[in-house]
């Protein structure tokens, strides 16, 4: 794949994997990182914070989500704080 959309499929696939437990997860996660737009931010550093078990890095994944209102976002990724 290639061109503009890239970064998102990246960034898609890495949550993707940490949400279904993949033992590629945390070298998609980090294939990753490159992308440089908020909504990709987002998505890595809720993926990235599932994958450490970081809630700290899902609550900034929280206010991204805000930032960008995306409020359906910002409520699923909240609820990834409740046992």
């Amino acid at each position: 794949m290639q061109g503009r959309y890239l970064p998102f499929a990246r960034a898609a696939a890495a949550e993707l994997a940490v949400a279904a437990g993949l033992p590629s997860a945390p070298q998609r996660t980090a294939a990753a990182q490159d992308a440089d737009d908020p909504w990709n931010a987002a998505v890595l550093e809720r993926a990235s914070g599932r994958l450490a078990g970081d809630a700290e890095a899902v609550r900034r994944a929280a206010r991204r989500w805000a930032d960008l209102g995306a409020r359906f976002e910002e409520a699923a990724t909240l609820r990834l704080l409740r046992p």
